[in-house]
């Protein structure tokens, strides 16, 4: 198991906190980012990024080809042993 890495912020009166500095920049979190808080069974608290799957769908499409997808495959793998 890696090194536990504790940061500690404070919880204001709006029930709001601030993410430390290098967690963020550990988890790559930016302002705008979503994040899920987990309450795990043991009773810690876990958060992750919430990655957007419609991100991914901006690309589709991009690359345009006649090729179908089993030429394209046999071009990246090369020759068959």
């Amino acid at each position: 198991m890696g090194k536990v890495n504790k940061e500690v912020s404070l919880l204001t009166r709006k029930n709001q906190t601030t993410i430390p500095r290098k967690i963020r920049e550990q988890k790559g979190l930016a302002p705008g980012d979503k994040i899920a808080w987990i309450l795990n069974p043991d009773g810690t608290i876990s958060l992750q990024k919430v990655v957007d799957d419609r991100e991914i769908e901006k690309f589709i499409g991009i690359v345009k080809t006649t090729q179908e997808t089993d030429e394209i495959m046999g071009q990246l793998r090369g020759p068959r042993s």
